[in-house]
């Protein structure tokens, strides 16, 4: 009795072996099958058999994207927000500024908000300069920086960073109201509030510069006209 438990044992420790070498099996008894007699339910019983071969293809053709999408957000995360954090930590600690937790906060999710929507070329360049983005020039490569840099394209940073914003606020909202209480604590929400609100307050500005530029060039057109002009008598 004891050496059949151990024989089951040993066999449950190959088992995935042995499972592939009996699939592996049919399917090469199946395929000369078909060459021979070409039989139509001995194509059926090989779709079968190919049925788990077509979906992990199809996994792994799903998994291409989404390890380029979670690695461009990963690094879009290190570059703009992590980054800055370790730098500011360091100048904190450094100066002896005694920058709180809350302020540390308020200035990171600011500048990395910013920095994603209006100064995205230097994000991209960053993350780009990573691997595996920045390895290899063949056709996969090229679509996968490809896809990386549309992820990281100001419009829809700017969407994701107001989705979050929006989720995370509204949640906090509703625990200050519902429950008298806060998502994380008082100063930290209050951080990322003003943070929000400083984001909102550049991304107007960068939008209304637009127009500015092109009254200050209207102005610029009427001055030079009033400098120009002279009365002929």
């Amino acid at each position: 009795m004891y050496a059949f438990v151990s024989l089951l044992e040993y066999m449950q420790n190959w088992w995935w072996l042995l499972g592939g070498l009996v699939y592996f099996l049919s399917l090469e008894v199946v395929s000369i099958l078909k060459k021979r007699f070409k039989l139509r339910y001995i194509q059926i019983i090989e779709r079968i058999i190919l049925f788990p071969i077509i979906v992990l293809k199809l996994l792994l053709d799903l998994a291409k994207p989404a390890v380029y999408f979670f690695i461009s957000i990963l690094y879009t995360i290190m570059v703009a927000f992590l980054l800055p954090y370790a730098i500011i930590k360091g100048i904190n600690v450094y100066f002896l500024l005694n920058l709180n937790t809350a302020t540390m906060i308020f200035i990171i999710f600011a500048f990395g908000s910013i920095l994603c929507v209006h100064q995205s070329k230097i994000v991209q360049l960053c993350v780009c300069s990573l691997p595996p983005l920045n390895r290899g020039e063949h056709k996969f490569q090229l679509l996968g920086r490809d896809l990386s840099l549309y992820i990281l394209h100001p419009k829809n940073m700017s969407f994701v960073l107001f989705l979050l914003y929006f989720v995370y606020l509204s949640i906090s909202g509703f625990t200050q109201i519902q429950n008298k209480g806060f998502l994380v604590n008082e100063e930290i929400d209050g951080a990322i509030l003003k943070a929000f609100l400083v984001f909102i307050a550049c991304t107007n500005m960068v939008a209304k510069s637009r127009e500015v530029d092109a009254q200050a060039k209207e102005l610029l057109g009427r001055m030079l006209n009033l400098m120009n002009a002279h009365d002929d008598k």
